[in-house]
């Protein structure tokens, strides 16, 4: 739990980071979306056995890389989240 809570805190710095080049505001929303969508990537990209005992169709899709279950992350949770009221 304290390693997932470490990679979520890196990844929001991460993001606080790119928002500082960017021409629109990034909100708490985006935050949060981004930073689990990075940690779950890199966390099962880093860890070449997160797999292991899933189904053999689930590790050909995700492919040894944590792009696709970012990815899949991200757009689930862009539903999911309400967005702000403008």
């Amino acid at each position: 739990v304290l390693g997932g809570a470490a990679v979520m805190m890196f990844a929001s710095i991460l993001i606080s980071g790119i928002q500082l080049i960017t021409k629109h505001p990034i909100g708490s929303r985006e935050i949060t979306i981004i930073s689990v969508a990075i940690g779950l990537g890199y966390g099962l990209g880093a860890t070449t056995g997160a797999t292991a005992h899933l189904p053999y169709y689930v590790q050909l899709i995700f492919g040894g890389s944590g792009i696709v279950p970012a990815a899949i992350v991200a757009i689930i949770f862009n539903i999911i989240l309400p967005k702000d009221a403008e």
